[in-house]
């Protein structure tokens, strides 16, 4: 302990704040879903997340800075990605600290490597003078050689550009960086000749080589042959050892010989065969790592990396690895002069030639060890080096995500991505806008492609695509007016709401069957799928459509309908539907619908079920009022026998059934009129077309008023009859009540099957027997109704999660005791997100593990009793959803601090003793020294 001065005064010790800390970087690219898609919602990284945060908050302010953000659309060709930190790597573990001229030698593994990447660890690098804490240098050699070389040579060293903010108006292409020139977007550069005629390759051409990565192909398919050449040395040659498979036109492959080819591939060069296919008619299949496959269509090559056909290699320039980096070291010495009081990490990278055979490096510290050294710290450890294939990567149809940002202080552990994707762009209508959701005029048939969410469309996509559909297992034809029928009734307008009926938002991420998930999302409006097992399917809806058939006593046998009925008290009267709701950052809400007349009068009986692809409040109670109103009103189920006109309908087509022993009809109240022949009612009606229908009306005078309705009012759910005759001139009474006698009920077919005829139980061919069900054709004009739907108030929640500002230190002292010890308060500023309810704090002792504190309610914790040294505190606000705010960080070094202490009795009673100054404890600069009287 440095003793203290006389009373002279003078200055304390005081340290330097570090001077360096980690610049990590990250870089993701994420398998997002099928393409093509639209692309993030909205276009922007408002809809991207890093854990629970998005990119950029509600006012377009970024909650985390530099980081650029690609949207890859998942084109069938697949759009080019140039990875920026190196590409794909493999990684080896080191682990060893560090000794002054005691070089540390690694061995790689992997051959033709573009770079590798030497990951040190800082753990203390400071000089103690006696006036505090200060930088000091620290040298350390790094040199590579091939396994094959006898000589170290000191390794050219790069370092990753560092990124600043920039922003730029491409929705798709989201960036937030500086100064970091792109890469040129292409590979090592290969030509392909598709003629009959011998190519003549351009100079530039001849001078690219005849190793992997180079390569002047030609594909000479003359008179039905298939001879694949490149060009080496002035000519083209055939590959070693080509075999032709098969010459079939369109399907033509081959296989060949290679070893600088497979040495990338095969590091032992055991097998060097591999295929070449030269089709234009589908995928090939049975493909190996390492086979290539030119389609002469779309004029491009493509290589497969085992799992997919990808495009390392693209025609349009060379491809320049370095791009991106600076140059730190040209004689192999990373040099730092800083201090470092925490683990820091400094990353290199040295760029080397594919060579066939794997690197070493070579590490030594030239530096003079912390042992050896009086006060200074010098101590750096190899933690691991990392061997990069620097190749661009290529996924035709696949959508996928491209995330560079700097990760250091924004996150301490590798978080999870995810984002709100407007997704896969499937064929629509010709006529159909798939933003306001109208039609033009009438459909020709013909389609077109683009991002809906319309069910029906969604549905024919499993349907018809060759490639994960329907048609890639079995060739089928969904009846296309069927979908167009179906799109617009999802489309239709809930009541007053500008909202459609039903849509559809999910991902879709467990492996299903094409039939099944088409079923499924059928499903979600009411929809049928029958297929016919002979390549053609229907697609029918639970809907108003007019009927198609009238059944009475006459063509029925023997005149008689069976009816059978749900018991009441099975009836499902209070529904509780699920949903992902935006809202809540896409997490599941719920919602209750019941009928609480029927739960009084049967009890409750209660169902629940999840509205599939839904994701608002308002669809997912129209969803559960349909369901509750079908439960409560369609209960009843006729089966009869009829002649073989039956066999004309079809599953969930709707028929009229006439029952001389059935009364069928409608009453209700009269809110209101509108001249001699409008009225308004309170409640929905359908009127079946084919009928003539009469309304019979009470009068004040207790007499009746009978009116025939006009023939524009039928055919459709609705709450405005217009009358074929004048109301009565003495008006109508308020609330009047009315009744409409309907002269046959619709009902939906369920079943058609033959009779079985005699009494053996044999068919006699001849009678078909229908079951059909009851059809509240009003259900949905009820269920969409705004007085009718349960209000639930769902807060709008902030999206701001960008990290807590003006956080400081002050240091206090108390008396615990009798000793003087000293705390520290910790202040920021209250969140502006409302919904911050809670803050989690952590903080760390100089090197030390993170100690985490719990969350604290108002904007301020003490940490009590601290020792000198340096804290570092981290503070995250969450929100009420559970969502975590950027993390935010202040530190104080309290290394050189002095208190203040109260003076001791003096020994001299004739002296005047100096009164003892007020304990304190201030930071850095210059502090009060208390003096003995």
């Amino acid at each position: 302990m440095k003793p203290f001065v006389g009373a002279g005064g003078g200055s304390a010790p005081s340290n330097d704040p570090d001077s360096y800390f980690s610049d990590d970087t990250v870089e993701v690219i994420l398998g997002i879903s099928e393409g093509r898609i639209r692309g993030l919602k909205d276009g922007s990284a408002k809809n991207f997340y890093v854990g629970q945060t998005p990119l950029l908050n509600a006012n377009g302010v970024p909650n985390f800075t530099d980081f650029e953000l690609s949207v890859h659309k998942g084109s069938a060709t697949g759009e080019l990605i140039i990875p920026r930190l190196g590409g794909q790597s493999t990684s080896q573990s080191v682990n060893t600290e560090l000794s002054q001229n005691v070089p540390v030698v690694r061995q790689g593994t992997q051959l033709d490597i573009d770079w590798i990447e030497l990951r040190l660890v800082v753990n203390s690098l400071v000089s103690q003078t006696d006036e505090g804490a200060r930088a000091r240098g620290l040298d350390i050699m790094v040199e590579y050689k091939r396994e094959d070389e006898d000589y170290w040579k000191p390794g050219v060293l790069y370092a990753d550009k560092g990124l600043t903010f920039e922003e730029t108006a491409n929705a798709q292409r989201i960036i937030h960086r500086g100064d970091q020139a792109s890469a040129v977007s292409a590979a090592r550069q290969q030509v392909v000749y598709d003629q009959n005629s011998k190519p003549d390759p351009t100079t530039a051409e001849r001078n690219l080589g005849n190793v992997y990565g180079h390569r002047v192909w030609w594909f000479d398919t003359a008179n039905g042959s298939f001879s694949p050449r490149f060009y080496s040395n002035g000519e083209f040659f055939a590959p070693a050892g080509v075999l032709i498979y098969t010459s079939t036109p369109g399907r033509e492959s081959a296989s060949f010989e290679d070893p600088a080819y497979i040495g990338m591939l095969d590091p032992d060069r055991e097998d060097l065969r591999r295929t070449i296919f030269f089709w234009s008619l589908g995928i090939p299949e049975g493909s190996r790592l390492g086979d290539l496959w030119y389609n002469p269509t779309s004029a491009r090559l493509l290589w497969y990396n085992g799992t997919s056909w990808v495009a390392t290699l693209a025609p349009e320039g060379v491809y320049d690895p370095t791009v991106g980096h600076n140059v730190v070291a040209t004689d192999g010495v990373i040099r730092l002069h800083e201090k470092i009081t925490s683990n820091a990490v400094k990353e290199v990278k040295i760029k080397v030639e594919r060579a066939g055979v794997p690197y070493e490096v070579r590490v030594t510290k030239m530096t003079q060890d912390s042992h050896e050294l009086k006060d200074d710290r010098t101590d750096v450890s190899f933690e691991s080096f990392q061997e990069i294939k620097a190749e661009p990567m290529l996924f035709p149809n696949l959508a996928v995500v491209h995330l560079l940002g700097r990760a250091s202080d924004q996150f301490s552990s590798l978080p999870e991505f995810s984002g709100v994707y407007e997704g896969r762009e499937v064929k629509v209508p010709s006529n159909y806008d798939p933003k306001t959701r109208t039609y033009d005029g009438i459909w020709d048939g013909t389609w077109k492609v683009a991002f809906t969410d319309n069910p029906a469309y969604i549905g024919y996509d499993l349907v018809d695509n060759d490639r994960y559909g329907m048609n890639s297992t079995y060739p089928i034809v969904l009846e296309p007016f069927d979908v167009y029928e179906a799109g617009m009734w999802c489309d239709l307008k809930r009541g007053d709401s500008d909202r459609p009926q039903f849509t559809f938002n999910q991902l879709i991420q467990e492996p299903q069957d094409a039939r099944e998930l088409a079923v499924y999302i059928f499903g979600t409006f009411g929809g049928r799928f029958f297929d016919d097992g002979n390549g053609y399917a229907r697609l029918r809806i639970d809907n108003d459509s007019p009927a198609v058939h009238l059944f009475a006593k006459e063509n029925v046998k023997e005149g008689v309908f069976k009816y059978s009925y749900t018991e009441a008290e099975g009836r499902k009267n209070d529904y509780t539907v699920s949903f992902k709701n935006p809202k809540l950052f896409y997490k599941e809400d719920r919602r209750r619908v019941f009928d609480q007349q029927r739960i009084e009068t049967y009890g409750r009986v209660p169902d629940e079920f999840v509205a599939v692809g839904c994701n608002n409040a308002e669809e997912a109670i129209f969803r559960a009022r349909v369901k509750l109103i079908a439960d409560q009103t369609e209960v009843e189920t006729v089966t009869f026998e009829t002649a073989r006109e039956g066999l004309y309908l079809e599953p969930y087509d709707i028929i009229l059934v006439s029952d001389d022993d059935m009364d069928e009809v409608i009453t209700g109240r009269i809110v209101g009129t509108d001249g001699h022949r409008t009225i308004y009612l309170r409640d929905n009606v359908y009127l079946e077309a084919g009928f003539d229908h009469e309304m019979v009306i009470n009068l004040d005078d207790f007499s009746l008023a009978k009116l025939a309705i006009d023939a524009s009012s039928v055919g459709k759910s609705t709450k405005v009859l217009t009358l074929a005759e004048d109301l009565p001139e003495s008006g109508l009474p308020s609330q009047a009540v009315f009744s409409i006698g309907q002269d046959a009920k619709p009902y939906r077919v369920l079943t058609i099957g033959e009779s079985e005829g005699s009494a053996d139980g044999k068919s006699d061919g001849e009678n078909i027997i229908i079951t059909a069900i009851e059809v509240n054709r009003t259900k949905y004009a009820e269920a969409a109704e705004d007085d009718q739907v349960i209000q639930i108030e769902t807060p709008v929640f902030e999206d701001d999660l960008s990290a807590v500002t003006n956080a400081r230190i002050t240091p206090r002292t108390e008396t615990r005791q009798g000793r003087v010890v000293q705390n520290l308060l910790v202040q920021w500023d209250q969140h502006p997100n409302r919904f911050a309810r809670t803050y989690a704090i952590a903080s760390r002792f100089n090197d030390d593990p993170w100690v985490y504190h719990g969350q604290v309610r108002d904007p301020r914790f003490e940490l009590p009793d601290t020792l000198q040294g340096r804290y570092i505190f981290s503070i995250q606000a969450i929100s009420l959803t559970g969502q975590k705010s950027v993390v935010a960080y202040v530190d104080i070094d309290l290394s050189g601090e002095v208190r203040a202490v109260a003076s001791r009795p003096p020994p001299l009673p004739q002296r005047r003793r100096r009164p003892a100054p007020r304990k304190s404890l201030r930071r850095g600069g210059r502090f009060p020294h208390v003096v003995p009287p």
